[in-house]
């Protein structure tokens, strides 16, 4: 099998170190699954910082960052009530510059890069209202993709399965059924069996990690059953093998299977 030259070197040097990892401690709620990473940490960290500072430029051109006001400021002792706790994780991530930014939004989402850069649309604060909990749970979900460092296994992914694409484009073009030398359906055959299944596992464990941040925190772990349901219903339904987010049920199934287990840590935790 011969491949591009360029693009052969790239996927090897990533591939070949690549290797099985533990980015952050399992915790109360086990979150213990091999992981594989190959891009290196501080590239990690080179290209969250630019991607933040372009994401941020784009708003305030447009006129839609939000820095200063009340809104930011709630959103920025949410996030530092949960900080105080992301030792239970990773120690190292006590020391991450964590920051985060409001855009004048409606859309439900918010984003947290790698090395603690967060982003949340103004939509967020309307739908959970004046309940700081279910804040927490929206920015715990969402610091938990930064502790585990899903973007980077991400990335190294997308490299194994681009080669894994160019093998396959190459071994199907023996085949003289159409359907069968279809490079599309080979593309979508990978992302069913590898892509989408990690997505919604990502999911799942930032789900997990995030239920136990708030707790710890302080924030009742309850809301997140509340907020991850106003989520499913403001979602057009999709099938969950199609989807990169795992089914509704499914997640408020296990968030509240997980309850009995981060409640003593609420508990325990009491007011601030």
């Amino acid at each position: 099998m011969k491949l591009p030259g360029l693009r052969w070197l790239i996927f090897t040097a990533v591939l070949g170190s690549a290797g099985c990892a533990q980015t952050t401690q399992p915790g109360a709620v086990g979150v213990d699954r091999p992981q594989l990473v190959g891009i290196p940490a501080g590239q990690m960290e080179a290209l969250a910082e630019a991607e933040y500072a372009k994401q941020l430029e784009t708003l305030r051109t447009a006129g839609k960052l939000i820095e200063t006001g009340s809104d930011i400021e709630r959103v920025r002792a949410v996030m530092n009530r949960l900080v105080g706790h992301v030792e239970a994780f990773r120690e190292d991530a006590t020391a991450w510059n964590w920051q985060v930014k409001l855009a004048d939004r409606a859309e439900l989402n918010a984003s947290c890069l790698h090395g603690g850069r967060i982003l949340v649309n103004t939509g967020i604060l309307t739908m959970v209202g004046r309940s700081d909990d279910e804040l927490a749970a929206i920015l715990g979900h969402e610091m938990a993709h930064a502790l585990r460092e899903h973007g980077r296994e991400k990335t190294t992914l997308a490299a194994s399965k681009e080669l894994l694409k160019l093998a396959s484009r190459t071994i199907v073009k023996k085949y003289e059924n159409p359907l069968m030398r279809s490079s599309e359906l080979h593309d979508k055959a990978i992302d069913l069996l590898l892509t989408l299944p990690h997505s919604r596992e990502a999911e799942l464990e930032a789900d997990r990690i995030g239920l136990e941040l708030m707790a710890r925190a302080g924030y009742d772990p309850a809301a997140a059953l509340t907020v991850w349901r106003k989520m499913a219903s403001a979602s057009t339904a999709k099938s969950p093998w199609l989807s990169t987010h795992p089914a509704p049920d499914a997640r408020l199934q296990m968030l509240e299977s997980l309850q009995p287990v981060v409640r003593p840590l609420f508990e325990a935790a009491g007011q601030p």
